[in-house]
């Protein structure tokens, strides 16, 4: 139903054969090779689709400013494990992968564990994306708070400029996400470092929500939590508190609305010890309508953390939902009370009424199969051939959610070209007959997922969801 080219995928950048080398070959053997092959890595085979890799930073680094020899084997100072990803990867991703690990290169493999090539930054200096990566630079060097608000300014411009490059709507939202995530990095790095009595090593900073998925629009709010290391007081996590105030000021004058129904680190129940988080996760899959628990849940495992190292709490507890299928059978009747609608007049809420139906079925349906993924596509990759989630119906709603994406975009673009806020909610008669053909239809797909999934519900048993899944 999708008018728009599929995805493209990390093959169209792999445009050489890789660079390979042995654990027994030296620095000068290496750097020899890098120049007669122009690249600037070495991969080092390690086994089982698993590849080392020496790069001209870490020849810098771990050689020259540390003084070895040039007779030293790479197996001292390669990356022993490099980090992956498989060919037919969408661009997006790989797109993702670099800038959240800040990675100088990142090695394609096929199925079978063959090398193919490597993929690096400059790979994506030919798109619009490039400017994403400039302005998330410049972020990462801001001197104060005045500077981060300026360079945040820029940023529904550079969002513009992507959609309207017709780019996928994943590349898109995923180069927006990770500015986003700059400008809180930043923030939280200057809030902090003002006041000697913090600490940025005592806590993780987890963004929530569309912005977690890197599904965000420009109406999106920035949902937020913390996960304080357990040696934070709580005499001193009110210390924290009150710098998270400075902080969502701080986002504000950037141009980022914080959320104002509480998700954010200034409310205790988003600002919690590691073991706290733990212990409130346990008791949420025990007993999902106690305490907010299913609305808690579904914030924190749409979770991801932009600084910090703690491990992902609520993910790792709500892994065990297998295990609790009375548990598992309650959310996914939640999921279905968001029902896809659409008025033939008045208003339409594309979020609320097409997207987030998708969202919330994609996020059990993973977890049914005990899957870890984050992004709806991903999630919703990992489910399908599922009980909960056969193959078509999988395929089905991953072409809708990039359709309404896109349509998404697209309509809040035009209300910033016309000076309106970014809004879901939409006036149905003022979309292009197009637009109101494929929401209409999005719609109906989304609505028939629903009503199998409610079938499912009443006539067979969340045990055998997870048996078969």
């Amino acid at each position: 139903m999708d008018p728009e080219p599929r995805f493209r995928t990390v093959d169209e950048l792999v445009v050489s054969d890789p660079v390979l080398g042995t654990p027994g070959m030296t620095v000068a053997e290496a750097a020899a090779l890098m120049t007669e092959r122009r690249k600037g890595y070495v991969a080092v085979p390690a086994g089982a689709g698993r590849f080392g890799v020496v790069t001209d930073q870490i020849l810098r680094e771990r050689v020259l400013a540390a003084g070895r020899s040039a007779q030293t084997p790479l197996s001292e100072i390669m990356v022993p494990v490099a980090r992956t990803v498989l060919t037919g990867t969408p661009t997006a991703e790989v797109l993702e992968e670099l800038l959240e690990h800040r990675l100088h290169y990142l090695l394609v493999v096929d199925p079978e564990g063959t090398l193919r090539g490597a993929v690096d930054p400059q790979d994506f200096l030919a798109s619009p994306s490039a400017a994403g990566l400039l302005l998330r630079a410049r972020l990462d060097r801001a001197d104060d708070l005045d500077q981060v608000a300026a360079l945040g300014h820029r940023l529904p411009a550079l969002l513009a400029d992507l959609a309207r490059e017709r780019r996928d709507p994943a590349e898109v939202t995923a180069v927006y996400a990770t500015l986003i995530d700059a400008v809180q990095r930043r923030v939280l790095a200057l809030v902090l470092g003002a006041d000697p009595g913090l600490d940025l090593a005592d806590l993780t900073w987890l963004v929530l929500g569309s912005n977690a998925r890197r599904e965000a629009a420009p109406s999106s709010d920035i949902d937020s939590a913390v996960v304080f290391a357990d040696s934070v007081t709580p005499e001193r996590a009110v210390c924290y508190r009150r710098a998270f105030v400075q902080v969502n000021e701080a986002l504000a004058a950037a141009g980022l609305t914080v959320d104002r129904h509480g998700a954010t680190p200034v409310n205790p129940r988003f600002a919690r010890t590691r073991s706290e988080w733990r212990e409130a996760a346990e008791q949420w899959l025990v007993s999902p309508l106690d305490d907010q628990g299913m609305l808690m849940a579904s914030l924190l495992l749409d979770g991801r953390a932009v600084d910090g190292h703690a491990e992902p709490v609520v993910q790792e507890v709500f892994a065990g939902v297998r295990e609790h299928p009375h548990t598992l059978r309650l959310l996914i009747r939640e999921s279905l009370t968001n029902r896809a609608q659409l008025r033939r007049i008045g208003t339409v809420d594309i979020k609320a009424h097409a997207l987030r139906p998708i969202v919330e079925i994609a996020r059990w349906a993973a977890l049914s199969v005990h899957s870890p993924a984050l992004s709806t596509r991903a999630r919703l990759t990992a489910a399908s051939g599922s009980m909960l989630m056969p193959t078509e119906q999988a395929d089905t709603l991953t072409e809708v959610f990039e359709v309404l994406q896109r349509l998404r975009l697209r309509i809040q673009l035009q209300q910033r070209d016309r000076g309106e806020p970014a809004s879901d909610v939409v006036r149905v008669r003022s979309l292009a007959p197009l637009d109101r053909s494929l929401l209409a239809q999005a719609v109906r797909e989304i609505a028939g997922v629903q009503k199998r999934l409610g079938n499912l519900l009443a006539y067979t048993s969340a045990e055998e969801w997870t048996t078969q899944a």
